[in-house]
Protein backbone atom coordinates (compact mmCIF):
# COMPACT_ATOMS: atom_id res chain seq x y z
CA UNK A 1 0.00 0.00 0.00
CA UNK A 2 0.93 3.53 -0.87
CA UNK A 3 3.16 4.64 2.35
CA UNK A 4 1.20 8.56 1.78
CA UNK A 5 -2.04 7.30 1.67
CA UNK A 6 -1.16 4.38 4.75
CA UNK A 7 -0.18 7.61 6.78
CA UNK A 8 -3.40 10.07 5.44
CA UNK A 9 -5.58 7.12 6.38
CA UNK A 10 -3.75 6.68 9.89
CA UNK A 11 -4.37 10.82 10.32
CA UNK A 12 -8.06 10.36 9.76
CA UNK A 13 -8.12 7.89 12.72
CA UNK A 14 -5.99 10.36 15.13
CA UNK A 15 -8.73 13.00 14.37
CA UNK A 16 -11.22 10.87 16.70
CA UNK A 17 -11.04 12.45 20.09
CA UNK A 18 -11.95 11.69 23.91
CA UNK A 19 -13.00 14.33 26.35
CA UNK A 20 -11.36 15.98 29.71
CA UNK A 21 -13.72 17.31 31.78
CA UNK A 22 -12.86 20.48 33.59
CA UNK A 23 -15.47 20.60 35.95
CA UNK A 24 -18.82 22.38 35.91
CA UNK A 25 -20.11 22.82 32.66
CA UNK A 26 -16.77 22.97 30.79
CA UNK A 27 -14.88 20.00 29.16
CA UNK A 28 -12.13 19.59 26.27
CA UNK A 29 -11.93 16.75 23.04
CA UNK A 30 -8.61 15.63 23.08
CA UNK A 31 -6.57 12.97 20.93
CA UNK A 32 -7.66 9.47 21.79
CA UNK A 33 -4.97 6.88 23.39
CA UNK A 34 -5.44 3.42 22.47
CA UNK A 35 -5.61 1.48 26.17
CA UNK A 36 -6.27 -2.27 25.79
CA UNK A 37 -8.29 -3.47 28.34
CA UNK A 38 -7.95 -6.01 31.68
CA UNK A 39 -9.44 -9.09 31.31
CA UNK A 40 -12.06 -9.02 33.22
CA UNK A 41 -13.15 -5.98 31.44
CA UNK A 42 -16.57 -6.54 29.32
CA UNK A 43 -16.16 -5.43 25.85
CA UNK A 44 -19.42 -4.21 23.61
CA UNK A 45 -19.89 -4.61 20.04
CA UNK A 46 -21.30 -1.58 18.24
CA UNK A 47 -23.58 -3.08 15.33
CA UNK A 48 -25.32 -1.37 12.53
CA UNK A 49 -26.32 -1.50 9.07
CA UNK A 50 -23.72 0.71 7.54
CA UNK A 51 -25.05 4.45 7.20
CA UNK A 52 -26.63 4.26 10.27
CA UNK A 53 -24.64 6.87 11.98
CA UNK A 54 -21.50 4.44 13.63
CA UNK A 55 -19.08 7.45 13.87
CA UNK A 56 -20.75 9.95 15.95
CA UNK A 57 -21.80 7.09 18.15
CA UNK A 58 -18.31 5.97 18.55
CA UNK A 59 -16.91 9.43 19.06
CA UNK A 60 -19.56 9.66 21.51
CA UNK A 61 -18.80 6.71 23.52
CA UNK A 62 -14.63 7.27 23.35
CA UNK A 63 -15.49 10.34 25.15
CA UNK A 64 -17.09 8.67 27.64
CA UNK A 65 -14.75 6.20 28.30
CA UNK A 66 -11.70 7.57 27.05
CA UNK A 67 -10.84 4.45 25.28
CA UNK A 68 -10.36 4.57 21.64
CA UNK A 69 -12.10 2.19 19.73
CA UNK A 70 -11.68 -0.78 17.12
CA UNK A 71 -13.19 -1.64 13.53
CA UNK A 72 -14.30 -4.93 12.00
CA UNK A 73 -11.92 -4.19 9.12
CA UNK A 74 -8.99 -2.74 11.76
CA UNK A 75 -8.99 0.38 9.69
CA UNK A 76 -8.12 1.70 13.11
CA UNK A 77 -4.66 -0.63 13.63
CA UNK A 78 -6.17 -0.73 17.33
CA UNK A 79 -7.18 -4.57 16.76
CA UNK A 80 -9.83 -6.55 18.41
CA UNK A 81 -7.97 -6.05 22.21
CA UNK A 82 -10.21 -2.53 21.99
CA UNK A 83 -13.27 -1.65 25.03
CA UNK A 84 -15.69 -1.18 21.93
CA UNK A 85 -15.36 -2.41 18.37
CA UNK A 86 -17.78 -1.02 15.38
CA UNK A 87 -19.11 -3.45 13.12
CA UNK A 88 -21.91 -4.08 9.93
CA UNK A 89 -21.71 -7.76 10.06
CA UNK A 90 -23.59 -9.33 8.85
CA UNK A 91 -23.91 -6.90 5.86
CA UNK A 92 -21.34 -8.05 3.16
CA UNK A 93 -19.32 -4.91 3.90
CA UNK A 94 -18.79 -5.89 7.59
CA UNK A 95 -17.00 -9.12 8.42
CA UNK A 96 -17.21 -10.41 12.18
CA UNK A 97 -13.12 -10.20 12.48
CA UNK A 98 -12.77 -10.44 16.32
CA UNK A 99 -13.28 -14.15 16.98
CA UNK A 100 -14.41 -14.64 20.68
CA UNK A 101 -13.01 -11.41 22.11
CA UNK A 102 -16.47 -9.26 22.73
CA UNK A 103 -19.02 -9.96 25.05
CA UNK A 104 -22.07 -7.33 24.53
CA UNK A 105 -23.65 -5.82 21.97
CA UNK A 106 -24.94 -2.07 21.18
CA UNK A 107 -27.76 -2.44 18.38
CA UNK A 108 -27.50 0.95 16.51
CA UNK A 109 -30.68 1.33 13.66
CA UNK A 110 -31.61 3.93 11.78
CA UNK A 111 -34.93 4.50 9.63
CA UNK A 112 -34.18 2.75 6.18
CA UNK A 113 -35.09 5.93 4.65
CA UNK A 114 -32.26 7.53 5.70
CA UNK A 115 -29.99 4.46 6.24
CA UNK A 116 -29.92 3.53 2.53
CA UNK A 117 -29.20 7.04 1.58
CA UNK A 118 -26.14 7.45 3.77
CA UNK A 119 -24.83 3.86 2.82
CA UNK A 120 -24.95 5.12 -1.01
CA UNK A 121 -22.46 8.00 0.16
CA UNK A 122 -20.23 5.85 1.95
CA UNK A 123 -19.86 3.51 -1.18
CA UNK A 124 -19.67 6.09 -3.29
CA UNK A 125 -16.56 8.26 -1.68
CA UNK A 126 -15.02 4.50 -1.89
CA UNK A 127 -16.01 4.48 -5.58
CA UNK A 128 -17.48 1.81 -4.91
CA UNK A 129 -14.64 -0.56 -3.54
CA UNK A 130 -14.81 -4.19 -4.23
CA UNK A 131 -12.44 -5.40 -2.02
CA UNK A 132 -10.37 -4.52 1.52
CA UNK A 133 -7.10 -2.90 -0.18
CA UNK A 134 -9.64 -0.90 -2.23
CA UNK A 135 -11.45 0.53 0.18
CA UNK A 136 -8.37 1.10 2.27
CA UNK A 137 -6.76 3.44 -0.57
CA UNK A 138 -10.10 5.46 -0.62
CA UNK A 139 -10.22 6.05 3.29
CA UNK A 140 -8.59 9.67 2.90
CA UNK A 141 -12.01 10.55 0.68
CA UNK A 142 -14.62 9.34 3.68
CA UNK A 143 -16.55 12.12 4.56
CA UNK A 144 -15.58 14.64 2.04
CA UNK A 145 -18.51 14.96 -0.48
CA UNK A 146 -22.10 13.82 -1.88
CA UNK A 147 -22.93 12.35 -4.79
CA UNK A 148 -25.51 14.12 -7.37
CA UNK A 149 -28.84 12.88 -7.21
CA UNK A 150 -29.10 10.99 -10.64
CA UNK A 151 -26.01 8.92 -9.53
CA UNK A 152 -27.78 8.24 -6.54
CA UNK A 153 -31.02 7.70 -8.43
CA UNK A 154 -29.51 5.43 -10.95
CA UNK A 155 -27.50 3.28 -7.62
CA UNK A 156 -30.96 3.37 -5.87
CA UNK A 157 -33.05 1.72 -9.00
CA UNK A 158 -30.42 -0.91 -9.18
CA UNK A 159 -29.33 -1.60 -5.51
CA UNK A 160 -32.91 -0.87 -3.46
CA UNK A 161 -34.46 -4.15 -3.18
CA UNK A 162 -31.26 -6.10 -1.82
CA UNK A 163 -30.18 -3.11 0.42
CA UNK A 164 -33.87 -2.87 1.74
CA UNK A 165 -33.07 -6.93 2.51
CA UNK A 166 -29.93 -6.05 3.77
CA UNK A 167 -31.10 -3.79 6.30
CA UNK A 168 -34.02 -6.13 7.68
CA UNK A 169 -31.40 -8.91 7.56
CA UNK A 170 -28.69 -6.81 10.01
CA UNK A 171 -31.73 -6.03 12.20
CA UNK A 172 -33.22 -9.67 12.89
CA UNK A 173 -29.43 -11.74 13.01
CA UNK A 174 -28.75 -9.24 16.22
CA UNK A 175 -32.52 -9.55 17.65
CA UNK A 176 -32.24 -13.53 16.37
CA UNK A 177 -29.20 -14.25 16.84
CA UNK A 178 -29.74 -17.37 14.54
CA UNK A 179 -25.54 -17.49 12.89
CA UNK A 180 -22.99 -20.13 14.58
CA UNK A 181 -21.21 -17.33 16.27
CA UNK A 182 -24.12 -16.46 18.64
CA UNK A 183 -24.33 -17.97 22.23
CA UNK A 184 -20.69 -19.49 21.26
CA UNK A 185 -18.81 -16.33 20.35
CA UNK A 186 -20.71 -13.93 21.35
CA UNK A 187 -24.20 -13.41 23.08
CA UNK A 188 -25.55 -11.61 20.36
CA UNK A 189 -28.65 -10.15 21.73
CA UNK A 190 -28.26 -6.39 22.36
CA UNK A 191 -28.28 -4.79 25.70
CA UNK A 192 -29.80 -1.71 24.50
CA UNK A 193 -31.50 -0.54 21.28
CA UNK A 194 -30.48 2.86 20.12
CA UNK A 195 -31.76 5.41 16.74
CA UNK A 196 -29.27 7.49 15.74
CA UNK A 197 -31.69 10.09 14.59
CA UNK A 198 -33.04 10.52 17.79
CA UNK A 199 -29.49 10.57 19.39
CA UNK A 200 -27.85 12.97 16.47
CA UNK A 201 -28.62 15.77 18.30
CA UNK A 202 -26.65 18.55 20.48
CA UNK A 203 -28.51 18.28 23.77
CA UNK A 204 -28.75 15.13 25.73
CA UNK A 205 -32.03 12.41 24.32
CA UNK A 206 -33.37 9.58 26.21
CA UNK A 207 -30.93 7.10 23.76
CA UNK A 208 -27.75 8.82 25.24
CA UNK A 209 -29.08 8.04 28.13
CA UNK A 210 -29.52 4.19 27.05
CA UNK A 211 -25.79 4.71 26.17
CA UNK A 212 -24.61 5.71 29.20
CA UNK A 213 -26.50 3.18 31.30
CA UNK A 214 -25.35 0.77 29.15
CA UNK A 215 -21.39 1.52 30.18
CA UNK A 216 -22.49 2.08 33.60
CA UNK A 217 -23.56 -1.26 34.22
CA UNK A 218 -20.52 -2.88 32.55
CA UNK A 219 -18.16 -4.66 34.33
CA UNK A 220 -15.00 -2.51 34.92
CA UNK A 221 -15.44 -0.15 32.85
CA UNK A 222 -15.04 3.74 34.14
CA UNK A 223 -17.33 6.33 32.54
CA UNK A 224 -16.89 10.07 32.69
CA UNK A 225 -18.40 12.02 35.45
CA UNK A 226 -22.15 12.33 34.83
CA UNK A 227 -22.04 16.17 35.75
CA UNK A 228 -19.72 16.13 32.18
CA UNK A 229 -21.35 13.92 30.14
CA UNK A 230 -24.23 16.64 28.72
CA UNK A 231 -20.86 18.94 27.92
CA UNK A 232 -19.27 16.18 26.51
CA UNK A 233 -22.36 15.40 23.87
CA UNK A 234 -22.61 18.77 23.00
CA UNK A 235 -18.72 19.38 22.35
CA UNK A 236 -18.94 16.08 20.08
CA UNK A 237 -22.10 17.48 18.09
CA UNK A 238 -20.68 20.55 17.57
CA UNK A 239 -17.22 19.50 15.96
CA UNK A 240 -18.35 18.23 12.39
CA UNK A 241 -15.00 17.35 11.56
CA UNK A 242 -15.83 14.22 14.16
CA UNK A 243 -18.79 12.94 12.03
CA UNK A 244 -19.40 14.97 8.95
CA UNK A 245 -16.14 16.01 7.83
CA UNK A 246 -16.74 18.37 4.39
CA UNK A 247 -19.40 16.63 3.06
CA UNK A 248 -21.70 19.55 3.97
CA UNK A 249 -21.51 22.08 0.92
CA UNK A 250 -19.74 19.22 -1.07
CA UNK A 251 -22.69 17.83 -3.44
CA UNK A 252 -26.41 18.11 -2.26
CA UNK A 253 -28.00 17.57 0.94
CA UNK A 254 -29.21 14.05 2.50
CA UNK A 255 -33.12 15.36 1.40
CA UNK A 256 -32.55 15.45 -1.90
CA UNK A 257 -32.20 11.75 -2.01
CA UNK A 258 -35.60 10.86 -2.05
CA UNK A 259 -37.34 7.54 -2.76
CA UNK A 260 -40.26 6.69 -5.22
CA UNK A 261 -43.80 6.04 -4.06
CA UNK A 262 -43.66 2.32 -4.43
CA UNK A 263 -40.30 2.00 -2.30
CA UNK A 264 -41.54 3.78 0.63
CA UNK A 265 -44.54 1.44 0.19
CA UNK A 266 -42.04 -1.11 0.60
CA UNK A 267 -39.97 0.06 3.50
CA UNK A 268 -43.25 0.37 5.53
CA UNK A 269 -44.34 -3.03 4.72
CA UNK A 270 -40.68 -4.55 5.64
CA UNK A 271 -40.78 -2.04 8.75
CA UNK A 272 -44.69 -2.87 9.96
CA UNK A 273 -43.56 -7.14 9.76
CA UNK A 274 -40.92 -6.67 12.03
CA UNK A 275 -42.73 -4.16 14.32
CA UNK A 276 -45.34 -6.81 14.53
CA UNK A 277 -43.05 -9.77 15.21
CA UNK A 278 -40.66 -8.15 18.22
CA UNK A 279 -44.13 -6.81 19.95
CA UNK A 280 -45.29 -10.61 19.69
CA UNK A 281 -44.12 -13.49 21.51
CA UNK A 282 -41.52 -14.16 23.73
CA UNK A 283 -40.69 -10.45 22.36
CA UNK A 284 -43.92 -9.06 24.12
CA UNK A 285 -42.52 -8.66 27.70
CA UNK A 286 -38.72 -7.54 26.74
CA UNK A 287 -37.98 -4.28 27.43
CA UNK A 288 -34.85 -4.10 24.66
CA UNK A 289 -37.40 -5.56 22.13
CA UNK A 290 -39.97 -3.32 23.03
CA UNK A 291 -37.66 -0.46 22.79
CA UNK A 292 -37.54 -1.54 19.30
CA UNK A 293 -41.04 -1.58 18.74
CA UNK A 294 -41.40 2.00 19.72
CA UNK A 295 -38.59 2.79 17.37
CA UNK A 296 -40.03 1.16 14.12
CA UNK A 297 -43.49 2.64 15.40
CA UNK A 298 -41.97 5.84 14.44
CA UNK A 299 -40.01 4.82 11.26
CA UNK A 300 -43.97 3.80 10.22
CA UNK A 301 -45.36 6.89 10.89
CA UNK A 302 -42.05 8.65 9.25
CA UNK A 303 -42.48 6.92 6.16
CA UNK A 304 -45.96 6.53 5.67
CA UNK A 305 -45.91 10.50 5.85
CA UNK A 306 -43.47 10.94 3.14
CA UNK A 307 -44.93 8.12 0.97
CA UNK A 308 -48.48 10.07 0.91
CA UNK A 309 -46.89 13.08 -0.23
CA UNK A 310 -45.11 11.28 -3.03
CA UNK A 311 -48.48 9.36 -3.64
CA UNK A 312 -50.21 12.73 -3.64
CA UNK A 313 -47.62 14.08 -6.46
CA UNK A 314 -47.84 11.49 -8.97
Amino acid sequence: VNMNINRRAQLIEEERKLATWLGGDECVLTHANHIVPGPDTKKTVLASYPGSGKRFTFNVIEALTDHAPGDDHDFSGNGAEVLHLKTGYPHNDGTWSWGDSMDQVLLLIRNPRWAIPAYHTMRFELDFSTNFAQSYTRLPFVMTGRPDVETWRTWRDNHFEDQLAAWVEHLTFWMDGDDEHCGVDLDCYPKAVVDFDRFYQEHPSTEFYKIGKLFDATDNVEVIDRQARACILDAVYMDKSLHHGNRDGNGPPPSFKKFTAPQLDAMIVAVTALRDKYSSGSFAEDPVAQSLVDILDDYIKQDFAEFEYESEAL
